[in-house]
């Protein structure tokens, strides 16, 4: 029984994957557009380091290369983000207000996992192998020592970040069934996420706990970028992974109990 569900949701990712390609590729023109946007937004973050450390040594206890490090999988970690969920959930506003959700709870599958994957951003595939690529010139241009256990531990620490950040958005989103339009949580949680490709260090100590439980920011891209250097200890990636769970629990609990505020369009 279990393998037939998993062939039935499978089966309905690779046709919105398939219409992610198509769509794509009817605008090739923009798409290389928008890598070389691409590009010339990370140079401008990659300036920012550069003004920074010309002022100081150290930012936060973490220096240049370190910083470099850190921007680096902030960049990877929305890249990752976006391929895999992107804007999607942030939809789910526009769903419950123009009455479009009612098509989503008669598919044979969660109405969560279509809204959450409908339309994949294949953008985001080549600008991942950038800043794959970008990441590792750094750590070779700079001598950082890495280890294959630092290494392992910060991606399975990304993907476990990614888990968090998709409940923290099952939990936002979800108050669009009683508030209907969330654009101004959807800007705020915007303009946190832009902290995340700082060193938690320069932040005070009650902001940096308000970053690793309610504003989950710290999961994105300090805490592996941390791990991969060192800087995070073991008894933090239990945590990390715990936290994981419980909050993945909580949004799909909340999540259940907020559809059954949505009103049909058609009753």
């Amino acid at each position: 029984m279990k393998a037939e569900v998993f062939k039935r949701y499978w089966k309905v990712y690779k046709i919105f994957f398939k219409n992610s390609v198509s769509y794509i590729s009817q605008f090739k023109a923009e798409s290389f557009i928008r890598i070389f946007l691409n590009i010339a937004w990370i140079l401008s973050l990659f300036l920012t380091i550069e003004i920074i450390f010309g002022q100081t040594q150290k930012l936060g206890g973490w220096q240049k290369p370190e910083v470099y490090i850190l921007m680096l999988f902030w960049l990877i970690a929305d890249e990752v983000w976006g391929f895999f969920v992107g804007a999607n959930l942030a939809n789910l506003s526009q769903l419950v207000r123009t009455g479009e959700m009612d098509f989503h709870l008669i598919k044979p599958v969660s109405p969560l996992f279509v809204i959450s994957t409908k339309f994949i951003q294949i953008r985001s595939l080549p600008r991942f192998l950038t800043e794959i690529i970008l990441l590792i010139v750094v750590i070779k241009k700079f001598n950082i020592a890495i280890t294959f256990f630092s290494a392992i531990n910060a991606t399975f620490l990304l993907i476990g970040s990614m888990f968090i950040l998709y409940a923290f958005e099952i939990l936002v989103n979800s108050l669009s069934f009683w508030l209907i339009k969330i654009d101004a949580l959807e800007d705020l949680y915007g303009t946190f996420f832009q902290f995340g490709k700082f060193p938690m260090e320069v932040f005070p100590k009650t902001v940096r706990i308000i970053f690793l439980s309610a504003i989950p920011i710290a999961f994105i891209a300090y805490v592996p970028a941390a791990a991969m250097l060192g800087k995070w200890p073991w008894y933090g990636t239990i945590y990390v992974f715990a936290f994981a769970a419980f909050s993945l629990f909580c949004a799909f609990k909340f999540w259940n109990f907020a559809l059954k505020r949505y009103s049909s369009a058609s009753s």
